[in-house]
């Protein structure tokens, strides 16, 4: 089922990906869209989280089901992937701006694209990351500044644009379906387990 990219799509990923470049977004943004980098800065802050409460085992949990719903996301992902088989920007128009080998490189102006499948709709970046932001700010609450943790699904969408991998629409997909994820899982989980996870109760 591929699709052609509408005029709105196109012309608000080249803002993104083009007129609105800096030297400082070239650097931030590969690093943002890095999942290594960003479940290890997840993982170094639920650490010092813990040492500071002592409540090794409820935030393990909480992590644990992070991972969970984020992987289910992902899951979720993949058969949207095949049927839309959607072309990345950067295997499709000429002049965008791509990251190979840690060097910014640029398609050429008279480009010709040679892919005619591909994985772009809908980005499982956008998905997972609104999915597990979206656990952490339903587990936390009540905890101070955690819902500016759903910052992180904007800026990581905002990444997929700025280093051509996806086109607007792919993110604003991704994001329904990390959303969608998010609270079936979240109906799911036993109330035992998310009082346990706040510390409300010490036992699951």
């Amino acid at each position: 089922m591929i699709f052609s990219t509408p005029a709105w799509d196109r012309s608000l990923f080249f803002l993104v990906n083009d007129a609105w470049r800096n030297d400082i977004l070239d650097e931030l943004m590969p690093v943002v869209s890095n999942s290594v980098v960003m479940w290890g800065l997840a993982a170094a802050c639920f650490a010092i989280a813990a040492r500071r409460s002592g409540q090794w085992k409820p935030l393990l949990a909480g992590l644990l089901l992070i991972a969970i719903v984020a992987g289910l996301s992902d899951l979720a992902c993949q058969p949207i992937k095949k049927e839309f088989k959607r072309v990345r920007p950067l295997n499709a128009m000429a002049s965008v701006h791509y990251v190979d080998d840690g060097e910014w490189m640029q398609r050429p102006a008279d480009f010709q694209p040679t892919k005619t499948k591909g994985q772009s709709f809908v980005s499982a970046h956008a998905a997972n990351s609104m999915a597990a932001a979206g656990m952490a700010a339903l587990l936390w609450k009540r905890v101070p500044l955690m819902r500016l943790i759903l910052l992180l699904p904007l800026l990581i969408g905002y990444s997929r644009l700025y280093l051509g991998k996806h086109y607007p629409s792919d993110v604003m997909g991704g994001w329904l379906v990390g959303l969608a994820v998010l609270m079936t899982a979240w109906f799911c989980v036993p109330e035992r387990v998310k009082r346990y996870v706040r510390a409300e109760n010490p036992a699951p």
